[in-house]
């Protein structure tokens, strides 16, 4: 909902090429392109007029610039920049959103979620927890009438993010997941788990193949409506046999 981009929007009032403002970035020309990857367009906690978000990155705050860039400004080496400070064992499994081959160097699997020099959160997120989230997830799966509420708490409370083999983010095993909250779980009458098959998918009968992980216009987070319409996804009406 800007009235223009936002590297124009920012030059209609700020001189981005004056010799004050490149050296009030580290010697580094500015485009008005990233002015929102340091700067709140809106307020921050902190008090001045710079409106710097909270949570700074360490080479920016220490000024340190070359960490990351060259001469130029430009940053060379894809993800591996990262690495530089981060232990790559830890993100053995990092979210790609979709990407493969060549693109998994790309230093943007990081900076999709990470700002490079200040966030609103802890971890230099760029948005709030699950805003972050938003910005490729289509927020209608989340605002159905009725919402998980684990939401409440981050999409990390289920999604690993860094480290996890599974093309979902889950948990390796989905039943004992959901069970970390649900104890009725256990004691479900209908039976899930690796023995049992989802006939529509031909894959092992779990949580999610009734209930929706995060949002649902029907009761219980069903994916139908549990009178009727959910028994016969599977079962044929009248006998109860499995299709």
């Amino acid at each position: 909902m800007l009235k223009k981009e936002e590297r124009l929007l920012c030059k209609s009032c700020h001189r981005l090429s004056t010799v004050e403002m490149t050296n009030a970035h580290g010697g580094y020309a500015l485009s008005g392109e990233h002015c929102t990857t340091c700067h709140d367009p809106h307020s921050t906690p902190k008090a001045g007029s710079v409106l710097v978000y909270a949570n700074l990155h360490p080479p920016y705050e220490d000024g340190d610039c070359s960490a990351c860039h060259q001469d130029d400004g430009t940053v060379q080496g894809g993800i591996s920049v990262c690495f530089d400070c981060h232990d790559s064992d830890d993100f053995s499994s990092v979210h790609v959103a979709g990407r493969s081959g060549a693109d998994l160097e790309r230093i943007d699997i990081c900076l999709d979620c990470h700002s490079p020099h200040a966030g609103h959160e802890n971890m230099f997120r760029r948005k709030t927890d699950i805003e972050t989230c938003l910005q490729c997830h289509d927020r209608k799966e989340f605002t159905r009438k009725n919402v998980h509420g684990a939401l409440d708490n981050g999409c990390d409370t289920c999604h690993d993010l860094h480290q996890n083999n599974y093309s979902d983010l889950a948990e390796p095993i989905l039943n004992e997941l959901c069970g970390d909250c649900h104890e009725e779980a256990d004691t479900h009458a209908h039976p899930i788990g690796s023995d049992y098959q989802d006939p529509r998918t031909g894959r092992p009968l779990t949580c999610a193949s009734c209930h929706e992980p995060h949002s649902s216009d029907h009761e219980y987070m069903l994916t139908f409506d549990h009178q009727r319409d959910l028994c016969v996804q599977c079962h044929t009406a009248g006998t109860m046999h499995v299709r």
